[in-house]
């Protein structure tokens, strides 16, 4: 016999293995987050059916079994994304340095610095330019 709430987890369960699918070859942003958008609607879905459900049924061992799984499943899909996020990082750093350390210049510790860098320096000489 299939429970209430099974066909909520079955599309839970096919969203995030769409998303986990995504993540392993390189694919298009716009993908992923179509992806993601799916899981969360049908994540959305399975929480209001849980909600509905008896407190009984909640904790049955295949219901809390199944969202183990699942749990588990998005947590490897978590860290591929951290791991993915430091090497787009790495790669922005090589591809475009920094050309100052800092966008506030620290004159010294503990006092504020001047914005974008030290102040130009003056000649202390004006010339006049006529057309």
């Amino acid at each position: 016999m299939t429970q209430p709430w099974s066909s909520s987890m079955d599309e839970v369960q096919a969203s995030l293995d769409a998303l986990a699918a995504a993540l392993v070859p390189p694919t298009q942003a716009s993908d992923l987050v179509a992806k993601a958008s799916a899981l969360n609607l049908q994540a959305f879905k399975l929480s209001a059916a849980i909600e509905q459900l008896p407190s009984a049924t909640k904790t049955d061992p295949r219901l809390l079994q199944r969202l183990r799984q699942m749990a588990s499943i998005l947590a490897s899909c978590q860290e591929h994304l951290a791991r993915h996020a430091v090497l787009t990082d790495q790669a922005l750093r090589m591809l475009f340095p920094a050309a100052r350390s800092a966008t506030y210049d620290s004159v010294a510790p503990g006092r504020p610095g001047q914005l974008y860098g030290s102040p130009g320096r003056q000649s202390g000489e004006f010339r006049a330019v006529s057309a």
